[in-house]
C-alpha cells in the first residue's frame, strides 16, 4: 500500500496535489470555481471558512516553487541516466 505524502499539509500543498494530474485545459479554465467549490465543501463537512483569494495564492506559489525544485534536480537525474 502506498500512503504518499499521508501527514500535515498546508491546503496549497494538498489541493496542488489533486489538481496536478487534471487536463491542463481544466486548471486554466475552472481553477477559480474548483477553489471556490473546495472552500464551500472545507466549511460544510466542519471546516473553517477559508479565503478562496488566499488559497489560491497558496496554491499557486506551491506550484511554482515545486516547478523551480523540479528544474534544479533535472539536470542531476539526467547525468544519473545517461
Amino acid at each position: 500500500m502506498d500512503w504518499g505524502c499521508v501527514g500535515q499539509m498546508n491546503l496549497g500543498m494538498a489541493l496542488w496535489g489533486a489538481l496536478s494530474g487534471a487536463e491542463t485545459r481544466l486548471r486554466k479554465d475552472h481553477f477559480d470555481e474548483l477553489l471556490h467549490l473546495f472552500v464551500r465543501e472545507f466549511q460544510r463537512c466542519g471546516g473553517p471558512l477559508l479565503n478562496p483569494d488566499r488559497l489560491r495564492r497558496h496554491t499557486v506559489l506551491y506550484a511554482a516553487a515545486m516547478g523551480v525544485a523540479w528544474l534544479l534536480d533535472a539536470p542531476a537525474l539526467l547525468l544519473s541516466r545517461f
